[in-house]
């Protein structure tokens, strides 16, 4: 696997390039570091809530293939559909 090479920053810059950083980090998340070694990473919010969205989604996949492979039975998408459909129906049936 290849490493992604991301932007540094002394952090003792934090307080002096807020602006700057802050709009750097819409671009790609950076790295802090301190006397010269990695520190922390800054991320922009929104970039951390999609990957925290994509590693659920890959732990969800690959929890599905694993029932699978151990012959765990499974629902079709279809009929997930067809219950989720009836339950939003019986909710707003009461309204």
């Amino acid at each position: 696997m290849n490493m992604i090479v991301l932007p540094t920053l002394p952090i003792t810059e934090l307080r002096t390039k807020q602006p700057e950083i802050l709009n750097a980090l819409k671009q790609s998340p950076m790295v802090l570091t301190h006397r010269g070694h990695s520190a922390a990473v800054l991320v922009s919010p929104e970039q951390w809530n999609a990957q925290q969205a994509e590693i659920r989604r890959l732990y969800l996949l690959l929890e599905a293939k694993q029932l699978k492979e151990k012959g765990e039975p499974t629902i079709p998408l279809a009929e997930i559909q067809r219950r989720i459909a009836a339950k939003e129906n019986s909710v707003h049936v009461g309204d």
